[in-house]
């Protein structure tokens, strides 16, 4: 199993990406597969994890520009964009909403049920990191840092 992103764990589950476009999730305990869903265009970007008292969902990107909203404990795909340039960085959940960065500069704001596209904002740069400082998104670019709101 290659790993060619961040894993992430959550309760006794471990989830990452690989370069043959699957994203798989693991028993932390004795490390067997307890799925694997194949998705469209390689993973390099983290998994990232949001969880919440109803559905814990992971979020991922593609470098094909595909960003999806998966169940974490059956591996289904709740919803699918292809937003049509590279996503090598991590996503930013905040609330209700996830924050998408794409390497052609564009910034995406999306709700985390749906996938429905809240906003879009176009950076001067190719966005290489999203973080998160209280309820500030900042994006590493290849021109230096922005701040969004």
């Amino acid at each position: 199993k290659v790993v060619s992103s961040s894993p992430s764990i959550h309760k006794d589950r471990i989830y990452f990406g690989n370069y043959k476009g699957a994203v798989l999730c693991l028993n932390k305990k004795n490390g067997a597969l307890v799925w694997k869903k194949y998705l469209i265009g390689r993973i390099l970007a983290p998994v990232i994890i949001a969880k919440s008292y109803r559905k814990s969902m992971l979020y991922v990107g593609t470098v094909q520009g595909h960003f999806y909203g998966i169940n974490c404990g059956t591996g289904k795909v709740l919803w699918h964009k292809n937003l049509n340039s590279e996503i090598t960085s991590r996503a930013v959940v905040v609330r209700k909403k996830v924050y998408v960065g794409l390497k052609n500069g564009e910034l995406y704001t999306l709700k985390r049920r749906s996938g429905e596209t809240l906003g879009k904002i176009k950076l001067n740069a190719g966005i290489n990191s999203l973080s998160l400082s209280g309820s500030m998104v900042l994006a590493g670019t290849d021109k230096g840092i922005y701040q969004v709101k």
